[in-house]
């Protein structure tokens, strides 16, 4: 099933995703601005967290998901595409407020 997800949105997130948030003037600011910290939970393989990091060097993009596998894999990814300003946490959502995030 992940494998499946993923295939269909990776397109998506690498060639959509980031002009979406471009066309909300209040969130392209805020991620162009070079200080945004982004959470994208749930982020499964991390194709929507790299491609938001990609687009917006500046901000710190952290990917969260709680299924162990799929971590090790957007990591992979990650490190294979040399991006300095994203990371993944295996954790679910109700980790969040415990983790030190806003």
């Amino acid at each position: 099933v992940s494998e499946g997800l993923a295939r269909m949105s990776r397109t998506t997130h690498r060639e959509l995703l980031a002009g979406w948030v471009r066309a909300v003037p209040e969130a392209h600011r805020l991620l162009g601005g070079g200080r945004a910290r982004v959470l994208d939970v749930g982020c499964g393989f991390g194709e929507s967290t790299m491609a938001l990091a990609a687009a917006f060097p500046g901000a710190q993009v952290v990917g969260l998901d709680p299924d162990g596998e799929s971590v090790g894999r957007a990591r992979a990814e990650l490190a294979r595409r040399g991006l300095g300003n994203a990371r993944f946490e295996q954790m679910g959502l109700e980790d969040v407020s415990e983790a030190g995030f806003d």
